[in-house]
Formats: C-alpha cells, sequence, structure tokens
C-alpha cells in the first residue's frame, strides 16, 4: 500500500517501462535502484542468498512469488491449528488477544477467501450471507479462547443475546468490562440499590442498557413497529412463539386493535399504566411509603402471610419488617439508596421463607423501608433459578429440573409474590400413656431422664419390664478380623474411584476428578476431568503410562462400578 500511496509499485508489476531518453532514464534508474534496495533490505537473511544476483525489481518480485506464494493445505492446516490454539493466557489483556487472532483471520483469508457471486447476476446475495457466517465463525472462535475466569459471565451473557452481537460488538463490550475491571477507583463493595438505583459497577445493567438502546433502533416495515427487523417478524415469518396466545395473527388485526385500543378490563389497566408512565418516580415513591404499601402490610398481618415484590433493579433483597426475619445477625453498616435520592444504614442481615422451594438468603433489614424486595440479580446469581415474564404473571422454575419455585401475579405494574409461614409439626396428645410408652417415643432414654420432663415425672417405671431395643443396642459386636490379603508387586491390584460432579469448578473448569491408588505401594495419582465421559481416555492413558515408564502390566481393577 505505501509503493502505491507513492505511485511506485508500477516498477514492482513491470507496468512502467523503462525509458529510452537520457534524461528520463536516470530517474528511472534511481528509484528502481531504492525500490531494489527497499525489498532486500525486508527479505529475511536466511533466504536472501536466493535472489542476491537478482537487480530487477519486478524480476526479484516474480521470483519471490513464485518460490513462497504457495497456497498448500500443510499452510492453511498450520493457520487454523494457530487459530485453535489461541487463547487469552493470564496477565494478556483483550486487545493483544484480540490482535493475534486478527492477524491469523487476515492470514487465513487471504488463501481461503469467501464465496461471493462471480456471475454478477445472483438475487439471493450470497456474498452477503457468507461474510455474516465467517462473522459468527470468528465470534466463536473468540469466545473460544477468552479467559473463563474473568470473563466468563459476559460470555454467557452474549450467548444469551438473539441474534448474537457482531464481533466487533462483541470486542469493545469486554474491552469496556476490563476497563471496569482494571479501574481503581471502582469501590469493592458496591452500594445496595433499591429500585432504579443506577450503579456503574454491575456490568449487566450497562449491557441491558445498551441491547435495549440497539433494539429501539431496529424497525420493521412489515409490521410498522420499532424493536426488531423484518427477518424477526412473527407475522412475516408466521411463526408465532408458545406465549403468543390470543393475540392477533395478522397484521391488519394487530394494526385495528391498536387503533382501537384496549377494552374492559385492558383498558383499565392501559390507562392506568400510563399515567404510571407519565410519572413513574411518584408511582413508585408511592409503592414504597404510600398508602399501597401501608393496605398490602395490613392486609399481610391479619391474613399471616407477607408481600414481596420481584424488583429487577435492586441489588440486595431488602425488607422493612424485622419479624421477617429469620436468623438474623448484625453486620456492618452497608449503604441502601432508596428512589427519593435518600441513603440510608443497614446494620441487620437474615434470611426470609417464602415457600418449601425458595428461602431468600442475605436479606437487609431497611426501618425506613414501607415494602419487601426480592432482587432478581442476587437470586440469579447466588441461585440456579430463572424468570419467565408473561403478562399477568412471572414464573420461577429451577433450571436444570425445571420445577416451579414460585409465581408472582401482576398487579398495579409490579410483579408480587406472597410468603407463608414457615409449617410447624405440633401433636396434641390428650392420654398420657404409660411409661414404656414415652420411653420408645423419646428414643429409649432412662427412667431419670424420662422423668425430668414435668407433665411425665407421675409415670411409674416398670422394673421388670425389659425393652428388647435397649438390650440389643447394649451388645458389642466382634471386633473385625485384620485382612492381610494384599497386592505382592506394584500394579498387581489397583483401585479407582471418580468423584463428582461439584457445584464449584476448579481453575481449569473441572468438576470431576479420578482418583487411582496402588495396593502395594500406595501410590496415588488424581487426574482433573472436565466431564464424566473422559474416564475411560484418561484410564486408558494410565495405562499406556504405566507400560511405558514403570514396564508393568495392570493386573486387577477394583472399582465400585462408579467410574
Amino acid at each position: 500500500m505505501s509503493l502505491k500511496a507513492r505511485r511506485k509499485f508500477g516498477f514492482i508489476d513491470g507496468s512502467i517501462k523503462k525509458p529510452t531518453s537520457k534524461f528520463d532514464l536516470d530517474n528511472w534508474e534511481a528509484v528502481h535502484c531504492t525500490l531494489v534496495q527497499w525489498l532486500r533490505n525486508t527479505i529475511d537473511p536466511s533466504i536472501l542468498d536466493n535472489v542476491s544476483y537478482v537487480a530487477d525489481a519486478s524480476v526479484l518480485w516474480a521470483e519471490l512469488k513464485e518460490q513462497f506464494d504457495v497456497v498448500d493445505g500443510t499452510k492453511i492446516h498450520g493457520l487454523k491449528t494457530q487459530l485453535h490454539n489461541c487463547k487469552q493466557i493470564k496477565g494478556m489483556d483483550v486487545t493483544t488477544y484480540y490482535g493475534k487472532l486478527k492477524s491469523l483471520w487476515d492470514a487465513l483469508i487471504v488463501h481461503e477467501p469467501p464465496f461471493a457471486c462471480k456471475c454478477g447476476k445472483c438475487e439471493c446475495d450470497i456474498g452477503t450471507a457468507a461474510l455474516k457466517r465467517l462473522d459468527n465463525e470468528r465470534l466463536h472462535q473468540f469466545f473460544m479462547g477468552l479467559d473463563s475466569s474473568l470473563y466468563g459471565g459476559v460470555r454467557s451473557q452474549q450467548f444469551q443475546l438473539d441474534p448474537l452481537p457482531t464481533l466487533s460488538r462483541a470486542y469493545s463490550v469486554f474491552v469496556q468490562q476490563e476497563r471496569l475491571r482494571s479501574d481503581p477507583t471502582t469501590p469493592d463493595v458496591s452500594e445496595v440499590a433499591a429500585f432504579a438505583v443506577p450503579n456503574s459497577s454491575v456490568d449487566w445493567r450497562v449491557l441491558r442498557d445498551q441491547e435495549r438502546g440497539e433494539r429501539r433502533q431496529l424497525f420493521c416495515s412489515f409490521c410498522e413497529t420499532r424493536g426488531h427487523e423484518v427477518s424477526n417478524c412473527f407475522f412475516k415469518t408466521k411463526r408465532f412463539p408458545d406465549w403468543w396466545g390470543e393475540r392477533p395473527r395478522t397484521v391488519a388485526e394487530y394494526r385495528r386493535r391498536r387503533k382501537e385500543g384496549p377494552r374492559g378490563k385492558d383498558a383499565g389497566a392501559s390507562s392506568s399504566s400510563s399515567g404510571r408512565d407519565k410519572e413513574p418516580a411518584a408511582h413508585v415513591n408511592a409503592v414504597i411509603s404510600g398508602a399501597t404499601a401501608h393496605s398490602l402490610l395490613a392486609n399481610d398481618r391479619l391474613s399471616g402471610m407477607c408481600s414481596w415484590i420481584l424488583d429487577t433493579r435492586a441489588s440486595n433483597h431488602v425488607t422493612g419488617t424485622l419479624n421477617y426475619l429469620e436468623d438474623r445477625y448484625t453486620i456492618p453498616g452497608r449503604p441502601v439508596c432508596l428512589p427519593n435520592g435518600q441513603q440510608v444504614t443497614s446494620t441487620i442481615m437474615g434470611s426470609v421463607y417464602i415457600n418449601p422451594s425458595l428461602t431468600l438468603r442475605n436479606v437487609l433489614f431497611v426501618p425506613t423501608l414501607k415494602c419487601n424486595l426480592i432482587s432478581i440479580f442476587q437470586l440469579t446469581t447466588n441461585t440456579d433459578y430463572y424468570f419467565e415474564f408473561s403478562q399477568n404473571c412471572c414464573l420461577i422454575q429451577d433450571r436444570s429440573l425445571r420445577t416451579t419455585i414460585g409465581v408472582g401475579e401482576l398487579w398495579d405494574g409490579l410483579y408480587w409474590i406472597c410468603a407463608g409461614e414457615r409449617p410447624l409439626a405440633v401433636h396434641s396428645i390428650t392420654d398420657q400413656g404409660t411409661f414404656d410408652l414415652w420411653h420408645k417415643r423419646l428414643g429409649h432414654p432412662s427412667d431419670k431422664v424420662v422423668k425430668t420432663i414435668p407433665s411425665l415425672s407421675n409415670l411409674i417405671c416398670n422394673k421388670d419390664s425389659v425393652c428388647d431395643v435397649c438390650h440389643f443396642a447394649k451388645q458389642h459386636r466382634n471386633t473385625f478380623y485384620l485382612n492381610n490379603k494384599r497386592a505382592t508387586a506394584i500394579f498387581e491390584l489397583i483401585h479407582c474411584d471418580l468423584w463428582g460432579s461439584y457445584r464449584v469448578a476448579s481453575s481449569c473448569g473441572a468438576r470431576y476428578f479420578l482418583t487411582i491408588v496402588d495396593d502395594y505401594s500406595r501410590a496415588t495419582w488424581v487426574y482433573l476431568l472436565l466431564d464424566k465421559v473422559e474416564v475411560t481416555d484418561m484410564f486408558m492413558s494410565f495405562i499406556n503410562m504405566v507400560t511405558t515408564q514403570f514396564s508393568k502390566t495392570i493386573k486387577t481393577v477394583r472399582s465400585d462400578n462408579g467410574t
């Protein structure tokens, strides 16, 4: 490119011929000799001897191109192998890692250019589709090499986007995340947010706002609404999701309903929600400290149940009622920001029972708060739950078991979930019973222990009665005999056991480990595994290691059939 910018590339490809006039010849030779020297200085010294006697720039360029501009399978395979092994090692920033990938991609595209229409009559736009597929392939290569310990969470969020972001967009997100990590002014303990309190240290909020901004810019020319493109329009593709229900399935019906507006119950909900849209801060403050919260709390006290709001912007579970907290304890003061700008400090934390499947941990007590908030961010971070929002309710499910944890109902523009009381096991008796009966009920204690209970102190113990359970429980078993049967040589008998899966992955991402113990020498080998299916390959590798290093053959393998 620099030669073309200086209009000197014609000397290389031979388009600028050697002139015949004396004046032009001197100028041509001066430029030509300079270009030849430039080419020689850029050639590696190990191959300079092959072209050391060539004085013509075009001939020198042709020989170099003929020798080294050779496209073969070995070179392409080498570039793809380097792409597969390109990882972000510890200490490497995202920019350096992306630059290494970019150089390999540029080298590979020279030998494998993307598909394009050559006839000029194609109407299916295959060139754009090929470039989009190439960008998606590079995006996955970029994701696979990232450091999972630093960017695993952000990468999972990017995979959940539909459609997937472009490579440039994903690169900018990870660079921004890297800046947030390296920012020395970022506090270690973030403030607890109640409702819509911005916090720059939480990366998922930044990504969510950016995603919403991008979706607002999209416009569908088919149904004339914003938020999606024509390729994803349900009315055009006729592929309606399961949650679509009885909504209109044609553009004409959809436009007619939009023009008429909602009716009946929906109309009342629309009018009330439109009023809240005009004054969202007033509505939130009314829920926190107004008549709405007071009436709900009053009903909760009468019914024995408490109502909780599912909040997507709160960073921690908070409650204004101390009696709701179980196992509460004192903590150092944590700042809590309220929507009205007031900042309070919480010094008490505990747990709250919602239902048999859901118990909130690390709930903060804020005395001035007039409602109860469930932080969706904290709940999804500490558990494997996911939320599914619909027009009338919010469903909380376990991601792995697909069981329903709880259901929040939509009321007054917010999703509410009711918490019940923890069930108590109470047994009422009218007959006092005999001493033998209470002796069995209480776990066969002695008569002195039974009579320490005030209501049972007057029971008479029959000394002649014999409890068979107490008799057998006090008998002693003979000691186990010693087993002296051990292997007589190394690798004559080995013991194998597989452990996992553990809920916390190791630094390399492993959740299983295979333990192999030699019965004779008690030597132990431990192998970390990413998945249980790797046991067979790892065990075969161990057998080969024993054969190669110890010149031994494993005779017997003992396991619990779990490996």
